[in-house]
């Protein structure tokens, strides 16, 4: 199962309803690609600011300021290869917005996890996938799983125009035959590719 732009819509509009933590990690997910333990483990320095306010470029004479990417850096992955994981615009925002909370509304923002439980602890799968659990029937999603999430994020990518081979990268398999099982695209999907190539 890939979920449909709306159906991933949906699930984030009710995840981010839902308290700090656990609501903006599950909102990442489809905007990552992480495995949803990956994103458990995420520490603040992780996390890569890429341009924003010191990034302005000359646009038709006048300075603009370049919008605020992310990197996350995926130190403990399933297969203990450490890589770069770029976010995409929609989760930059759910990411800008979660950092800035976290500094205003976490006892534990002082704690290394970028997640971290009212203990100062990251927080963990078997609790994400708990709180999934209610987030998806909420949304109207029973379907939708960390690991749905994390082939939307691919057969974004691919559709966007971004090769299989820098996918695989970016998701963390080490096998690039591994990706046909994640690009799932659908028709509708398929025919606007051509489209927008002009055919």
């Amino acid at each position: 199962f890939t979920p449909s732009a709306e159906q991933v819509a949906s699930m984030e509009a009710v995840a981010l309803s839902y308290a700090m933590p656990y609501g903006p990690a599950i909102a990442l997910l489809p905007h990552t690609g992480l495995r949803c333990s990956e994103m458990c483990a995420l520490r603040v320095e992780d996390v890569r600011r890429i341009g924003g306010a010191a990034a302005a470029a000359v646009v038709g004479g006048a300075a603009v300021v370049g919008e605020v990417r992310y990197v996350l850096y995926v130190a403990n992955a399933k297969n203990h290869r450490a890589r770069n994981v770029p976010v995409t615009r929609r989760g930059c925002q759910i990411l800008a917005a979660y950092l800035a909370d976290r500094e205003e509304e976490s006892p534990a923002a002082s704690t290394e996890w970028l997640f971290p439980t009212a203990r100062g602890r990251c927080i963990t799968r078997k609790d994400v996938e708990e709180k999934m659990r209610a987030i998806r029937e909420r949304a109207g999603v029973p379907e939708m799983t960390a690991h749905a999430m994390r082939r939307y994020y691919c057969t974004q990518a691919i559709l966007a125009g971004v090769s299989p081979a820098e996918v695989s990268k970016f998701v963390g398999h080490t096998n690039l035959g591994t990706l046909d099982r994640y690009y799932q695209p659908t028709g509708e999907q398929l025919v606007g590719t051509l489209e927008k190539a002009g055919l």
